[in-house]
């Protein structure tokens, strides 16, 4: 395992992430 490709699929996780995660907060705030 290299540390580079396990940091490139988290980051593309949170990519994937971001929006689902940006939604829950609004709700929660709303």
């Amino acid at each position: 395992m290299q540390a580079g490709e396990t940091c490139i699929k988290e980051k593309g996780l949170l990519i994937k992430a971001a929006p689902f995660l940006l939604y829950l907060i609004r709700f929660y705030f709303l």
